[in-house]
């Protein structure tokens, strides 16, 4: 009975990742997705380097100019950005972000940029389920351990495969933009994807 609960864990992850495997297949348009990647990722840059409820002097201006340059390949200045709330920031990077992807896409042409969003998507779940397999086969072959510590290891095991699972989709939006973004591109080519 417990094996069936640790494998319906395991199910609905599988179910998840193949039901975004499938519309990937089938040709499904993932540009309003990415952004609201893209709009997630600014978003938690922001939280982390410009807390709410902080004074704006404290917040950390010249680490979120590296990320969002790491990240996007964007480079936005600390000065210009000192000026604003933290959704007049967030709202000014993401329209910057937007621009930025929407010229990369006048560049090669919708269709190719729909093709290559597929594609590395794909490539990126694909990496990423791999490493998760594995993660859970190493929380399954150690959860039996919890129960000496009083815990009820399939809680226990629910619990921990819920934050890996979480941790992956945020590596898989993270990597699949930053893949996108720093992809180089020509004038009417077809990018060469860099895996």
């Amino acid at each position: 009975k417990h094996l069936l609960e640790y494998d319906d864990v395991m199910n609905k992850q599988r179910e998840a990742i193949y039901g975004w495997r499938r519309q990937l297949l089938e040709r499904a348009d993932q540009r309003e997705r990415i952004l609201e990647m893209v709009r997630g990722i600014v978003g938690s840059f922001i939280e982390l380097r410009c807390p709410p409820k902080t004074h704006p002097g404290t917040w950390d201006l010249a680490n979120l100019e590296t990320d969002i340059n790491s990240q996007f390949g964007v480079r936005v200045k600390a000065a210009e950005l000192a000026q604003m709330s933290r959704a007049e920031m967030e709202s000014a990077i993401y329209e910057r972000l937007e621009q930025k992807y929407q010229e990369k896409e006048e560049l090669v042409g919708a269709e190719v940029m729909r093709d290559m969003e597929r594609l590395i998507m794909l490539h990126v779940i694909d990496t990423q389920w791999k490493d998760n397999l594995l993660s859970m086969d190493h929380l399954k072959e150690g959860i039996g351990l919890r129960g000496y510590g009083q815990k009820d290891p399939l809680v226990e095991y629910k619990k921990e495969s819920f934050v890996l699972f979480n941790d992956m989709m945020d590596r898989i939006e993270d990597e699949t933009v930053r893949y996108l973004y720093f992809l180089q591109t020509d004038q009417g080519e077809r990018p060469n994807l860099p895996f």
